[in-house]
């Protein structure tokens, strides 16, 4: 007798190629089919949510880009671009489907692929978007009554003035002026008006080596601000000081704090700069580090103005293989050139032996992750000297290509992103024993769920399970739930009966006001008889549209052909005496036959207060396939989760 036990699914549905792989410790952790069931982190399976239908979509089937949008942290929503006869029109929802407002944002004719080409990223209230031919932004008001969306023609906004002057001076414990030899500081000033830095001013100042008590400089700085006009139009001056070949701020004088014809004056006594300068433009948010971080979006219209050229597709295409840095993260005022010194602007080309369009630019840990069309590159830089031209390493760890239309994620295992294949999903993470980032193919035992189809979206959801769901081409989902810690890599599938799961996006991590619990908002779009739906899991298991009907969610679990860990069985005759399965707040299961026309029940439907945990023995004759294969199927609006399948297995 030989027992085989099932501790977990951690493998989750694997490839019929693996049928009888003995030799891999994942076999023992697998299962040959996961339909509506979701693996979980712990690696048990549990049956997936059913879907609640929210709103009917406006766009025609497959011409419209949903788009996730986030206020704070208990409110946000989506918008979907859509075709409205010769115009984009924006709809814009709340988080919980519910529709708000439409909006005519601009006159043209877009087809499928170009809705599918479309990039975006949020700053602020402002949603960035670019694709093929498309540069615009989409601003939301949210605090407006009703909350509305408006466009804006991507382009470049006027600059603000620079401070006339600034000067420095030292003065000795005395308040007499002393000037020293041993080392240069070098001071600068701004202006900062809508978010966008002036051109810098910069003074470089001889002072002592080592900096004595009650010694001081003033800096001076001249705004140049006219009228109180123009005052109340910035947001504020602000001067650094060089630290580490970055400017960190020392200060910054808001409106109310300038007077017309009055010099701003800050008196240093050694003090040392803070936050560095760039990191103050809500052009790149706050919410980015070193090193600084660019899009695909922004490079683009960095290549636009840089070139001074119309089309920023144009300057894109003739520079992809080029990123641009600022010293002060200003986007919208890159040039190329040679630094003179690790202050100044610098532009570093990718080396590769034929062209690499830049398509996804992603921060990750303390680096920049570049991915081309011909490899993946790390861009990392010195903790000493900071992020600079001297500093500023761009290395290729791998020449996968990545899709151009699916945009990657960032988790704790790594950044997950869809090869060129549209069927392969990777993820890249940072392998300390060789120092350097690598990339692992995450569906190489799955590769049965792409074969007939390609990946359309990607979504991630961090709570209550770390699961990356996935549609696809055929109108059906993939999960992938990944836990480092408990070893978990596991891939299911699903489908909702009659209908089609076209697409899925995440709306941010929400903070429920009520519970305090912090989740991922997924939004999905659905399509029956030729009519989009957007839809929202419900707390239950069954599937509910616009029509009214029901049908439940139906979850089936096929297990591999058991095998022994200790010694080769095949090709003897195999008896299976007996299998127990575990079951955990489980509604009703029941086993299919070989026949697939009769349903032994092995847990009736129960009430949720009644929900069934605990241990079933299943005689199993005439309930196994010819590969000693049990298929168990949950089909009622209760839940049902599979913990453990222990099988007795007699060997002539």
């Amino acid at each position: 007798m030989l027992r085989m036990n099932q501790n977990n699914f951690g493998g989750g549905e694997l490839s019929p190629y693996l049928d009888g792989r003995t030799d891999l410790a994942i076999y023992y952790k697998g299962c040959r089919e996961a339909t509506n069931f979701i693996v979980s982190k712990e690696g048990t399976l549990r049956k997936r949510h059913g879907f609640t239908f929210k709103s009917q979509m406006k766009a025609a089937i497959g011409q419209y880009k949903l788009i996730g949008y986030k206020y704070d942290r208990t409110n946000g929503g989506f918008i979907v671009l859509r075709q409205n006869g010769t115009s984009v029109a924006g709809d814009l929802y709340n988080k919980d489907c519910t529709f708000i407002s439409t909006t005519n944002l601009f006159t043209q004719t877009l087809s499928a692929a170009k809705f599918k080409s479309i990039q975006y990223k949020q700053i602020g209230d402002k949603i960035y978007c670019t694709g093929d031919d498309l540069f615009f932004v989409i601003s939301v008001n949210w605090e407006d009554s009703p909350k509305t969306i408006k466009y804006e023609k991507w382009q470049q906004t006027s600059k603000p003035a620079a401070v006339k002057t600034i000067t420095a001076q030292g003065y000795n414990s005395s308040d007499q002026a002393y000037s020293g030899s041993g080392r240069n500081i070098r001071y600068c000033a701004y202006i900062m008006k809508g978010g966008r830095l002036s051109e810098q001013k910069i003074v470089s100042f001889k002072w002592m080596k080592d900096w004595q008590s009650g010694y001081y400089v003033n800096v001076n700085v001249t705004h140049g601000l006219a009228t109180e006009e123009a005052i109340n139009e910035i947001d504020y001056v602000v001067i650094g000081k060089m630290s580490g070949g970055t400017y960190g701020e020392l200060t910054r004088w808001y409106p109310e704090e300038i007077e017309v014809g009055v010099n701003l004056v800050f008196k240093d006594e050694n003090h040392a700069g803070g936050q560095a300068i760039y990191q103050q433009t809500n052009v790149l948010g706050y919410d980015f580090r070193y090193p600084k971080c660019v899009d695909c979006f922004q490079q683009r219209l960095v290549f636009a103005s840089a070139q001074s050229q119309a089309s920023a597709k144009s300057a894109w295409v003739e520079y992809k293989m080029t990123l641009w840095f600022s010293a002060v993260g200003n986007l919208y005022n890159f040039f190329a050139n040679r630094p003179a010194d690790d202050s100044d602007s610098f532009s570093p080309t990718i080396n590769s032996t034929g062209p690499s369009f830049i398509r996804w630019i992603i921060p990750y840990q303390e680096m920049m992750i570049v991915m081309t069309e011909s490899g993946l590159y790390s861009v990392g830089f010195s903790q000493q000297q900071g992020f600079c031209a001297s500093s500023c390493r761009i290395s290729r760890f791998s020449e996968l290509s990545c899709s151009e239309t699916i945009q990657p994620v960032v988790t704790d295992a790594g950044i997950v992103f869809v090869g060129a294949d549209n069927k392969t999903v990777y993820t890249a993470q940072f392998d300390i024993n060789e120092n350097m980032m690598k990339p692992v193919n995450r569906s190489v035992l799955t590769e049965h769920l792409t074969r007939t189809a390609t990946i359309t979206s990607l979504a991630l959801q961090l709570y209550p399970d770390n699961v990356i769901f996935i549609t696809l081409s055929d109108g059906k989902y993939a999960s992938f739930t990944f836990e480092r810690n408990e070893e978990v890599y596991a891939w299911s599938h699903g489908e909702v009966s009659g209908c089609k799961i076209k697409n899925v996006i995440s709306i941010g991590s929400v903070t429920d006001s009520s519970s305090d619990k912090t989740y991922t908002d997924l939004v999905y779009c659905i399509e029956k008889d030729e009519v989009e739906y957007l839809c929202k899991r419900n707390s239950g298991y069954s599937d509910e549209f616009i029509d009214g009907s029901k049908s439940n969610v139906k979850a089936t679990l096929v297990t591999l052909r058991p095998e022994s860990k200790d010694s080769t069985i095949a090709g003897f005759v195999k008896n299976v005496k007996d299998i127990i399965v575990r079951l955990y707040n489980t509604g009703a299961i029941a086993v299919i036959n070989k026949a697939g026309d009769t349903v032994l029940d092995l847990v009736s439907a129960k009430l949720p207060s009644e929900l069934f945990s605990g241990d079933i023995r299943i005689m199993p004759r005439g309930l196994l396939d010819a590969n000693a294969q049990l298929k168990l199927v949950s089909d009622n609006a209760h839940p049902c989760e599979i913990l453990q399948i222990v099988t007795l297995l007699e060997v002539n």
